[in-house]
């Protein structure tokens, strides 16, 4: 499918009953689709599962520009809750508005249907019964909160993940990620984190470099894992990058030891260090992002992969005396996944993924002690 339009309908208001925003939306679409003429293909409505998006105010447009890029993944209804902390009117607004995007399997243009609710705490009883009310039947829900505080509206929370088949957060925006880890760690209602899913290539690219017979044998003998990271998000490149050293650690049988920098796991075959380095000053501009993953081992070998944002390719590495899996470098058409991307191959893991939570387990208290030495 092709990228979006920026034909995306303003918001209407309507007033807050199923038969009023179904009423708006029909209006919308037969507008919409006599915009063409008689040659005009008309519109093509699609909806997959229903998206509830949990946001403050803070982070209402970062909501919306996902949703944006969803829809072309995922076509979907959503329904946008959109929190204002200072509204004391126990009142919820309505309005509805269009994601559309050209689409060349369909040669026409493919809308979604965004229905976006306004309120204050003092509507919170209101949420959920009408949320219930707008949800698209015989297809599976998935509900996203990004907060810095969610447990401002926990049992709003509560009360929508019951009736969601998937639950999905963002532990970086959390005021406390490492509060956030260790609480989806031990629950089972979230199914992840974005920053998770995000890094999923760059996890198989990892495993990849030792699936090979004689670089599996360096497994046991890594000694230690840098990761270097460039941008102004400190959190959250430091939280990747912990999930990531916390997926290594679940998967090689790592214990965390004390709760220091550089920090310290015990294998079987000895300790392993774990360091996060920050590019220089000048390479300190845009998103926060993983740009080398470099994976020490006792005999002197090494693992290396460069991220490349520019070229959208991961430069592989492997050198060192044993010669067991040296060879010339290997590049790979892979990168990190867009949060869209994430949220799409969230869909197909369940609440109780016991890798994720593993990670994010021993994932904790390496981002604990990155912070402190971060802020220091």
């Amino acid at each position: 499918m092709a990228a979006a339009t920026d034909s995306a309908l303003p918001g209407f208001p309507v007033e807050l009953s199923p038969d009023a925003i179904d009423r708006e939306l029909a209006s919308m679409w037969k507008q919409r689709g006599s915009e063409g003429g008689d040659e005009s293909p008309g519109v093509t409505r699609i909806a997959l599962g229903n998206i509830i998006w949990l946001a403050s105010t803070r982070h209402r447009d970062h909501a919306r520009r996902v949703f944006a890029n969803l829809v072309q993944h995922y076509p979907s209804r959503l329904i946008l809750l959109e929190y204002h902390e200072e509204w004391e009117n126990p009142e919820v607004e309505a309005f509805v508005n269009a994601q559309c995007f050209r689409s060349h399997e369909i040669r026409g243009e493919v809308c979604c249907e965004e229905i976006v609710l306004r309120f204050g705490a003092c509507a919170f009883r209101h949420i959920a019964n009408a949320v219930l009310s707008l949800l698209l039947p015989d297809v599976p829900t998935t509900f996203c909160y990004i907060s810095a505080l969610p447990h401002r509206y926990v049992e709003l929370i509560e009360a929508i993940g019951a009736m969601a088949d998937h639950t999905l957060t963002e532990a970086t925006l959390l005021d406390d990620p490492v509060q956030g880890l260790r609480e989806m760690a031990e629950g089972t209602a979230c199914a992840g984190t974005l920053s998770w899913f995000r890094y999923t290539p760059i996890r198989d690219q990892i495993a990849a470099v030792f699936d090979d017979r004689n670089c599996g044998a360096l497994l046991s003998s890594i000694s230690g894992v840098r990761i270097k990271w460039c941008g102004g998000g400190g959190i959250e490149a430091l939280t990747s990058a912990s999930l990531l050293v916390g997926w290594m650690a679940s998967r090689l049988g790592w214990k965390p030891g004390a709760a220091s920098w550089p920090f310290h796991f015990e294998s079987s075959a000895g300790p392993v260090s774990v360091e996060f380095l920050r590019c220089e000053p000048e390479e300190e501009e845009g998103e926060a992002v993983l740009a080398e993953i470099e994976i020490l081992c006792a005999t002197g070998d090494r693992v290396r992969l460069l991220q490349s944002e520019r070229r959208g390719f991961l430069e592989r590495v492997l050198d060192g005396p044993s010669q067991l899996c040296e060879g010339k470098p290997m590049y790979v058409k892979t990168r990190p996944l867009d949060e869209a991307q994430a949220v799409v191959l969230s869909l197909n893991t369940t609440a109780t993924n016991p890798v994720f939570r593993h990670a994010a387990r021993l994932a904790a208290p390496v981002l604990e002690s990155a912070l402190k030495r971060l802020n220091s």
